[in-house]
């Protein structure tokens, strides 16, 4: 009787694990059941000419500092192909990624409903670049086309997804490839983070900036500034009392300050 009531207490144990365990699961596209924020990146680019590229950021921490880049590449094809990468700057991030891959890792990609289990051949990996697709050169294994599909991220504790949609086919011609990404799943509250930032007095003045020079503007003592650009690298900027001297290169920059306090507030300046 013992053994028979141990055996019925034990299917409960593992009936009642495998309900957790599915509950606990990532969903592509959806939200979790211990919640979390699908956030807009607003990533939505093309490249027509050969031996060009452009690139979008992620934040997915809320501290205004990239942690992913994707990168699209036209090359001519058959020489150098069309790629999408993946940069990852924060190597608190690894990539659901295929483990038989030579070379660059290539990303797994996901359905619409799908649990994102990383196994078999694909496993979460710590790198800084990852292939999404290709087009046209000579080890090209696609995909080059996908259409709202998803990736996988992890950060350690949790698991995320990232959307997101590309066509690399030009056909050997002048027509554009495309990338987007217009939604993703992160777990802190960007909009909380924002609403902080701004009660804190610290502005950016003028942005835009035509010239690269701008003042901080700040409620406090500002102790220490930094500049990182749109793919997460810190940049050299010259700090002259709350006078700011950004770099020559256009683009978007994260300017971070730490007061004397210890706290540490971002702000997002665009240099025209």
């Amino acid at each position: 009787m013992k053994t028979k009531y141990s055996s019925i207490f034990l299917l409960i144990l593992i009936f009642l694990a495998g309900f957790n365990s599915s509950k606990a699961k990532v969903i592509a596209g959806d939200i979790p059941p211990g919640g979390g924020y699908i956030v807009d990146p607003r990533i939505s680019f093309s490249v027509v000419n050969y031996d060009t590229d452009t690139t979008g950021s992620i934040d997915l921490n809320c501290d205004n500092i990239p942690d992913l880049t994707f990168k699209l590449f036209k090359g001519q094809t058959a020489y150098g192909g069309n790629v999408v990468f993946l940069y990852v700057h924060n190597p608190v991030y690894s990539i659901c990624s295929d483990t038989n891959s030579f070379g660059v890792k290539r990303i797994n990609i996901y359905d619409l409903g799908d649990p994102l289990d990383c196994n078999m051949s694909f496993t979460y990996t710590n790198d800084t670049i990852y292939k999404l697709g290709d087009y046209g050169c000579f080890d090209c294994v696609g995909p080059w086309t996908i259409f709202e599909k998803y990736i996988a991220y992890s950060n350690g504790v949790s698991a995320g997804w990232i959307k997101v949609t590309f066509d690399l086919m030009d056909s050997g011609g002048p027509s554009a490839i495309t990338f987007s990404s217009n939604e993703f799943l992160t777990y802190c509250n960007p909009n909380s983070i924002d609403d902080l930032n701004g009660n804190t007095g610290f502005e950016i003045i003028p942005n835009p900036t035509t010239d690269g020079i701008v003042n901080l503007q700040y409620k406090g003592k500002i102790n220490s500034v930094e500049a990182f650009n749109s793919i997460g690298q810190k940049v050299e900027v010259v700090v002259d009392n709350t006078k700011l001297t950004l770099p020559n290169e256009k683009g978007i920059y994260f300017v971070r300050i730490k007061d004397e306090a210890g706290q540490v507030i971002s702000r997002k300046v665009i240099r025209d």
